[in-house]
């Protein structure tokens, strides 16, 4: 019983947790969370970072 549900489980994994899904997966989502905040830290005020380097 145990073996049989093993082996359902770990078909349904091994589709979702594919290394080179997974890791295309993470990568954009990394990607996405590092531009995000980039974004926000460098973007959202860029006036302010410009005036002090021309000061």
């Amino acid at each position: 019983m145990n073996q049989k549900q093993s082996s359902s489980r770990d078909s349904g994994v091994s589709l979702v947790w594919d290394p080179q899904s997974m890791n295309i997966m993470i990568a954009h989502e990394l990607a996405a969370v590092i531009i995000s905040r980039f974004w926000y830290l460098y973007g959202v005020r860029p006036s302010v970072y410009e005036h002090h380097d021309s000061t």
